[in-house]
């Protein structure tokens, strides 16, 4: 199995930001794909410090990652290197074989590398101990929410496995939960970890990015309605099976259930989703106004679990409103309202009151070199409609882009065989805007391609960009050539070819990806 992002030639103007924002490749590919998408709705770091992702096939461990919430342990201030998303492709022998990934959350610092042993089986009643780290400035914790997914790959589809981290799930310990093994939480109770591959649906990227129009607006923000504003206390029809009515307005129109618990006396509170399982639902459709909630919801509600065991983190109030559409299980929270909620700060920016200031939520810090063939050979790419025109009109505008530290090498390298960046990589829209100013000109017709045949200094320009990525204080790196070749250098070779460069790359852990026009 290989963990990988793609682009080609045809595919949309969102694929380059897919790509950094570890979304995966075109939905056109016929590799079989998951996109993992973690969210959640608890603040961070005050109830995380780190996540650890592993993914397992045949009970092995084929990647394992430490995501540290906050960098800056003593200062607590920093970039969230949690991510968004984790895409994993199949390769030919291993899309037969179901995939299981675990998401672990814990209160312990996890730098990269942290880990003496990354996959081991750390569970929600195993604490993260000193001897288990590996570097100095890790610090140990507890793990407090564990998630498990497994599915099997379905060709030609990339489908999207939501992964969400929920309070009532915090701190419930399913290991060895059945004589047949490891459970994970949903909804507050242990339940079997497989899902079905019918059940999951195609990946989009409305699906983790809360900055598009189908995002949900729980409160009113810049001017947008929320719909759960002046949530009520609903009617109790049986408290035995949490079922319960909402309470109408006068003069509001009914549009649909949305259901908010607060936890423990206001310190946490969790908009729903519409899902039987871990969150709400209908239980009969001739009666739209009557929500019920899922079991492990109805368990903290109650207090008790469904063995009479108290719950961690019991429900102390349940709100409901009829104004908007019921939250649908793939529908992220708006951007400026999950800052809000994850991140403890109040319109102002100053922290809300009773609650703890958090870090942005952002995608993990990327590093990615731009390598465009600026010869005739690679007109395509400038024409109306190419690589080079998506970009300046789309890709290189989408705010998914701001933590990634983008850099253009234009080739040919020049007589002397000395490339280097046309734009240095650097992060943000400053940077970008550069890179757009650059294409721009030669999309327009401004400047002209240059007429030249054979080695365009590919191997060199390759060297430099492993050089300049490598001195990038980020997560991830990566190298995206654009042209049609030939690629392999014949003069600028100085001892290689470009092969040998992207082996060795790849190898240290910068992929390159190729783009042919």
């Amino acid at each position: 199995m290989t963990f990988t992002r793609l682009i080609k030639h045809g595919a949309a103007a969102s694929s380059l930001s897919a790509i950094v924002a570890s979304a995966a490749c075109s939905s056109t590919d016929p590799t079989p794909q998951f996109v993992a998408g973690f969210q959640t709705q608890v603040q961070v770091p005050r109830d995380l410090k780190s996540i650890i992702v592993d993914v397992r096939q045949f009970g092995q461990s084929v990647f394992c990652q430490e995501y540290p919430v906050v960098y800056d342990s003593v200062a607590g201030t920093g970039t969230v290197r949690l991510p968004q998303s984790l895409g994993t492709i199949a390769g030919a022998k291993e899309s037969s074989l179901p995939v299981e990934i675990v998401v672990r959350g814990t209160t312990a610092f996890l730098p990269r590398g942290a880990l003496n042993n990354c996959s081991s089986g750390f569970q929600v009643t195993k604490k993260i101990e000193a001897a288990d780290l590996a570097t100095s400035d890790a610090k140990a914790g507890d793990v407090r929410i564990l998630r498990r997914s497994v599915q099997q790959y379905v060709k030609g589809k990339k489908l999207y496995v939501p992964m969400p981290l929920r309070y009532a799930c915090f701190d419930v310990d399913c290991s060895k939960s059945t004589v047949e093994g490891d459970q994970s939480c949903k909804g507050g109770r242990c339940a079997p970890p497989s899902m079905l591959a019918e059940t999951l649906r195609e990946f989009s990227l409305d699906m983790i990015n809360g900055t598009s129009n189908l995002c949900f607006r729980s409160k009113t923000a810049n001017g947008k309605p929320g719909c759960l504003d002046a949530p009520l206390a609903p009617k109790v029809l049986d408290a035995s099976k949490c079922l319960y009515e909402i309470q109408d307005v006068p003069n509001v129109p009914f549009s649909g259930v949305n259901v908010q618990l607060v936890f423990e006396s206001g310190f946490l509170t969790e908009v729903l989703d519409q899902d039987a399982d871990e969150g709400f639902f209908i239980p009969d459709a001739t009666k739209p106004k009557q929500f019920q909630l899922a079991p492990g919801l109805c368990d903290a509600v109650k207090g008790v679990n469904e063995k009479g065991e108290p719950v961690p983190h019991p429900v102390t109030a349940v709100g409901a409103s009829g104004v908007c559409p019921e939250k649908r299980t793939l529908q992220p929270l708006c951007a400026d309202e999950e800052e809000q909620k994850v991140y403890g700060q109040n319109g102002t920016g100053a922290p809300s009151s009773g609650s703890t200031p958090g870090i942005k939520l952002k995608p993990s810090p990327t590093g990615l070199a731009l390598l465009f063939d600026f010869t005739e050979a690679n007109s395509s790419a400038f024409a109306a409609g190419g690589i080079a025109q998506q970009l300046v009109d789309f890709a290189l505008q989408d705010p998914s882009l701001d933590t990634v530290s983008m850099g253009l090498v234009k080739m040919p390298a020049g007589e002397a065989c000395l490339p280097d960046f046309d734009v240095a990589p650097a992060a943000g829209k400053a940077n970008l805007e550069l890179i757009r100013t650059v294409l721009s000109d030669y999309t327009s017709g401004r400047k002209v391609l240059l007429n030249r045949a054979g080695d365009i200094g590919m191997t060199p320009a390759l060297k430099q960009a492993v050089t300049k990525l490598g001195a990038l204080n980020v997560d991830r790196r990566a190298m995206v050539v654009i042209g049609n070749g030939p690629f392999d250098s014949s003069v600028c070779n100085e001892g290689d070819n470009s092969t040998t460069v992207v082996t060795g790359a790849k190898t240290a852990g910068t992929p390159t990806y190729v783009v042919f026009s």
